[in-house]
Formats: C-alpha cells, sequence, structure tokens
C-alpha cells in the first residue's frame, strides 16, 4: 500500500480516527490500541501482496522465541540464522523467488532485539504481541527506519490520545516528504532513468554522464529522505516518534560524517552489530580498516547481490580508511571544513555510479565516459559552430528527454531542487520543524499554501511522469 495512494489515505484516516479515540475509552485502552495497531501493520502488508505474510510472520515467531531461548551463543547464532534465512533466499537464491516488502528492514530490526537481549542490553519480552508490534510497525515497515527494540518497545506500554502539535508536525513531515519524493526526485527521475537506461550509456556524452549522475544523488536522497519524512510523518500523527533517519548528509565534511547523517538507522546498526563486534576502533589501525571495509561490505552485500553493490560497498570503505589514514599521518593536509564540503559530495557522488548503473560494465561504461570530459569540454565549441548552440547543447546534455522542450524541463527540474537546497541549508543548525515554528504566521501559511499548490500540481500534472513506488523498496 503506498503512502502516495488514495487507498493509503483512506486507511491511514480509519486508523488514525479509530486509534486516537481508542485512548478515550473508560477501560482497556491501551490493549485496544495494541490491537488496532497490530491489525493495522497486517492489512497495510496484505495490501501489498497477501503473500508476503507468512515472511512477517516467520521474522515475528523467529524474533519472539528467540527472545526467550537465546542465551548462549549457540541458540543466538541458530535463530540469528534462521531470521536471516528467508531474506538471504530472496535476494541471493535462485530468481524468481518472491521478494516481500521490507524484509531486509524488518529482519535487521529482529536481528537487532535478538542481539540485544542475548547481550543482556534489554530482557526479553513475554508478550508475543509486544513483539508482533515491533516487527510489523506499519509506518516503518516497507523501507524503515529501522526501528530499535529500546526506542520503540516503551512506546508500545502507553496510550496515545490525540496531540494537536503531534498531528500537525506529522502532516508537515508527511507533506515536505511528499514534495522531496514527487517534486524533487520525480521530476529528476526521467533524465537520470534517460542516460543511465539499458544499454544508454554508450549513447551518451561525458557530460550528460556528469549530469545524470550528479542529479542522482539528489534524487535519491530526495526519494529515500523523502520517504523516511513520510513514515515518520504517519507515526507522528499517531503519537509516536520513529526517529531521524537523514541529517543534512550532502553537507557532511567527511565521508565518515556523511555516514553518520545517511540512512541513519542502518549506518548506526552495521555499527553497533557488525563493526564493534569485529573490534571497532579498539584495535590497532590496520586492523580498524579491515573492520571497515568488513563493515562496509555488508552494507553493499545487503542492498544487493551484484557486483555494483560489493564495489559500492567496498569504496566507501576505502574512504573510511583513507580518512583514518590522513587523520594519524597527514593531519597537516586536511581541508578547512567549507572545502571539504564539496570534496565529499563529489566522492559520495562518484560512488553512486556503481549504486545506479545497471550494471557492473554500464558502472565501468560511465567511469570511461567522466574520462573523456576533457576532450569533450575542448571538441564543445567547434560543435557549437557547426550546429548551433542550441542543438549542440540539445546533443550533448541528452536533452532529447524533454518532450516539451528542453526550458520546461530543466525548470521543473531546477525550481523544486533549488528549493530542497535552500531549505536543507536554511535548518542545517535547527531542523526543519524547528525553523518552521519560529516564523510569523503569515510566512507559515503561505509556504503551506505553496507547497500544497505545487504537490496538488503534480498530482494532477499530464506532464509529469512520477511513480508512487521509492528507491528502497527494492532493497
Amino acid at each position: 500500500m503506498p503512502f502516495i495512494s488514495a487507498t493509503f489515505a483512506v486507511f491511514f484516516t480509519a486508523f488514525a480516527v479509530l486509534y486516537l479515540a481508542a485512548a478515550r475509552l473508560p477501560r482497556h485502552a491501551l490493549p485496544a490500541q495494541r490491537m488496532l495497531l497490530l491489525l493495522g501493520g497486517l492489512v497495510f502488508y496484505a495490501a501489498a501482496d497477501i503473500r508476503f505474510l507468512p515472511f512477517l510472520l516467520w521474522c515475528t515467531a523467529v524474533t519472539y522465541i528467540a527472545g526467550r531461548c537465546c542465551k548462549k551463543r549457540a541458540a543466538f547464532a541458530a535463530f540469528v540464522a534462521a531470521d536471516l534465512l528467508p531474506l538471504l533466499l530472496v535476494k541471493y537464491g535462485p530468481e524468481g523467488w518472491l521478494f516481500p516488502l521490507g524484509i531486509s528492514f524488518f529482519t535487521f530490526q529482529s536481528i537487532a532485539y535478538i542481539a540485544d537481549v542475548h547481550a543482556q542490553r534489554i530482557p526479553p519480552e513475554k508478550n508475543i504481541l509486544s513483539v508482533a508490534l515491533l516487527t510489523g510497525f506499519f509506518p516503518t515497515l516497507s523501507s524503515g527506519p529501522i526501528q530499535r527494540a529500546p526506542a520503540l518497545l516503551p512506546q508500545l506500554r502507553w496510550t496515545h490520545g490525540f496531540s494537536y502539535e503531534d498531528c500537525t508536525d506529522g502532516m508537515k513531515l508527511f507533506a515536505w516528504g511528499m514534495f522531496k519524493k514527487l517534486c524533487v526526485a520525480g521530476s529528476i527521475a526521467p533524465y537520470v532513468n534517460f542516460v543511465y537506461s539499458a544499454g544508454g550509456i554508450q549513447e551518451q556524452g561525458a557530460l550528460a554522464v556528469l549530469t545524470a549522475t550528479v542529479l542522482y544523488s539528489f534524487q535519491i536522497y530526495a526519494d529515500f529522505s523523502g520517504y523516511s519524512d513520510m513514515a515518520a510523518g504517519v507515526a507522528r500523527i499517531i503519537g509516536f516518534d520513529a526517529g531521524k533517519n537523514f541529517d543534512h548528509p550532502y553537507l557532511a565534511a567527511s565521508t565518515g560524517e556523511f555516514w553518520r547523517r545517511w540512512h541513519i538507522s542502518l549506518s548506526s546498526w552495521l555499527r553497533d552489530y557488525v563493526y564493534i563486534p569485529l573490534g571497532g576502533s579498539r584495535v590497532a589501525l590496520p586492523r580498524i580498516c579491515v573492520n571497515l571495509l568488513l563493515t562496509f561490505l555488508v552494507s553493499g552485500l545487503w542492498h544487493g547481490s551484484s557486483w555494483n553493490f560489493v564495489l559500492w560497498g567496498l569504496l566507501h570503505g576505502l574512504y573510511q580508511c583513507a580518512g583514518r589514514l590522513s587523520r594519524t599521518y597527514l593531519p597537516r593536509l586536511r581541508l578547512p571544513a567549507p572545502a571539504r564540503i564539496p570534496v565529499t559530495f563529489c566522492l559520495v557522488t562518484f560512488s553512486w555510479i556503481f549504486f545506479r548503473a545497471g550494471s557492473l560494465d554500464d558502472a565501468i561504461l560511465a567511469v570511461r565516459k567522466l574520462l573523456s570530459l576533457p576532450s569533450e569540454l575542448a571538441a564543445f565549441p567547434a560543435l557549437a559552430a557547426a550546429q548551433g548552440l542550441k542543438d549542440a547543447l540539445w546533443k550533448t546534455f541528452s536533452l532529447v528527454v524533454f518532450q516539451e522542450g528542453a526550458a520546461t524541463g530543466l525548470a521543473g527540474i531546477a525550481v523544486p531542487l533549488a528549493l530542497l537546497v535552500c531549505a536543507e541549508i536554511a535548518s542545517r543548525n535547527e531542523g526543519g520543524l524547528a525553523l518552521v515554528r519560529r516564523q510569523p504566521a503569515a510566512i507559515r501559511w503561505a509556504a503551506y499554501i505553496l507547497l500544497l499548490l505545487a504537490l496538488l500540481d503534480t498530482l494532477l500534472s499530464t506532464r509529469t511522469s512520477w511513480s508512487a513506488d521509492f528507491i528502497y523498496q527494492n532493497f
């Protein structure tokens, strides 16, 4: 059930009304809300495909039993293996397996709970309903953020009544997430898809590949952080804090800082359950580098089994190792923070080539295209003189993708992207909701109306080809 759909709007409106009204029951308010949350999760998940339910139920059963029986190391390893089995089968087994929605996310969520119980960081849950609500928490079920038991389970133990502040904050988060997804990522996607289409990179020039690669950095951020904002907004409306999954990652001054700001729920999961158990930073520098490479290799394999993702993960591991080595042996050569931000963005953007390309061959071809950039720039004046500036730009940047004219298509990308960049810079030090709250009422309401009009225009426009599916639903 996509967030951006009439079906979800009807489902969630009815659910939120019933759930918040249940808090006013004179008796049994909490049990009623817990049962509604369970039923809501089952309906939400079954609406995507009823064949997905056995995977979620298996994960719930394994998680509950493991929590009660995983004190010994052998039992812990066996339950983690049982939890991982469905994920490994659908990701790395023969082609044709059904790929359940969100299986990577709720599996990692389950493993975190089992590991925390095994390490005695939290007590095991005696009530299977609490475990089912943890694994099947529908606002974050399809693509995270990955929920941790110590953060979510306490919230399941009290009633959630209507809160004007929570409701309005949730609506703002949801609307801003929709803007990122529809207006920013949706406007960029056609151009990136055209340049990176199967077999299409061979036909593209270096400037087109460079432009598409840079735009993809913003597309994947707007798409995934937009989903996370919408999930957090849904959770906030019914009184839950789903956590922050992105924190201005493209304003990071190092790749290490980038990963503390990007997909925070996954990067912190990898830190706590892979990097630290390997020895973390408590060992000698060579071993630290090995630990970093292994951790980012796991990150790459989590995203997919192809060599693209393996190299993407290892590339980020190498970035981390280079950062560690430079801080240790070349501390005086570090650039000032304002200069490190664009360098970090360029490094991250380069790595996205391996993430976005359809195959390793396409990724290598894209890199080779970028290496030919100087020669293409040198040849551009002659091309413009021979064909005219407009036709030269049309050909060089592959603007044929804009069926209704390059100017309209480029404006459709540039305007929402500029708004996103300005909002990111303005909210860097205080967060978006805090920034909005301190504005005068006239400015706030003007922003709300403009945002609503932009969303309606995108939803109703026949010019725009957008998808309700999110990129990270594929992982």
